[in-house]
């Protein structure tokens, strides 16, 4: 099944990829269904859009048909369970965490011939459509509310805290990839299986992030602290000297370092 992830992300359907992650915890989820339901929606679309009128206005179509008529929507104070950020779940009950809007709204976007592309924004993903060669439309994905530039830029400065003086910078805004969304998704999932406890499924996710960046030192740091939650502490000593070897100057290494010479995993908290 991650080879299948892979395949998906290598032809750039990042949908696929991520409804394959949902079927890891329900082997009885048909993906073809979802697929189907998809192309209703793309059908549906393309004989509400007025493909004459301009490009903003073709958005200005699609936000009602998604946000409003299909009803997709996010709370962002209420997206610390895992189904806002299981993809059959989302779509079937269409609430869920900005990453998995963001992947919707771009690919039905998409399948509508307009250039749309998640971004990942400091705080949540927006959604950035592209009107003409130097025009572009962002909005919240778990909203659909267009955002100017003026107010992209004072959500950046309360976010990442800087100087409001300093302009924000450029690469902010620039689009992610497939593999970047579907990064993000997977980490939101794993922060909400661990929330709830759930630290089988969990390291599931982890195996998922440590096969899309095998040599990301913080994801295998990550991956040890739930192997050793669940008690495979071969397992987790590998991780975590792993981790040790590639950031012997972080504090976070030093501490691990202290505890693997004890043999004691007792305390070790980071993940």
């Amino acid at each position: 099944m991650n080879t299948s992830i892979q395949h998906a992300l290598d032809k750039d359907d990042v949908l696929s990829a991520s409804l394959l992650v949902a079927q890891q915890f329900d082997a009885d989820m048909p993906l073809s269904f979802y697929l189907s339901m998809m192309k209703q929606w793309e059908t549906l679309f393309r004989s509400r859009i007025n493909f004459r009128s301009s490009t903003h206005q073709q958005v200005l179509q699609l936000n009602k048909l998604f946000f409003t008529e299909l009803g997709f929507a996010g709370q962002p104070r209420n997206l610390l369970a895992s189904n806002y950020a299981l993809m059959d779940q989302v779509m079937l009950y269409r609430n869920g965490c900005a990453v998995c809007l963001c992947m919707l709204y771009c690919h039905l976007a998409r399948a509508m011939g307009l250039d749309a592309t998640g971004v990942s924004f400091p705080g949540h993903y927006l959604v950035r459509v592209r009107l003409s060669d130097r025009q572009y439309q962002f909005m919240d994905a778990l909203s659909g509310k267009t955002l100017s530039w003026p107010e992209l830029e004072q959500l950046y400065h309360q976010i990442a805290g800087d100087d409001k003086e300093e302009s924000m910078p450029a690469g902010f805004v620039m689009p992610a990839s497939n593999r970047d969304m579907l990064i993000r998704q997977l980490q939101n999932l794993k922060g909400a299986f661990i929330n709830q406890d759930q630290f089988q499924q969990a390291l599931t996710v982890s195996d998922l992030l440590v096969m899309l960046s095998p040599d990301d030192p913080y994801e295998r740091r990550g991956r040890g602290w739930l192997l050793q939650q669940l008690n495979c502490h071969g397992g987790a000593y590998a991780d975590y000297r792993y981790y040790i070897r590639q950031c012997p100057q972080d504090p976070a290494a030093h501490l691990l370092k202290l505890q693997l010479r004890s043999h004691s995993l007792k305390s070790v908290v980071l993940h």
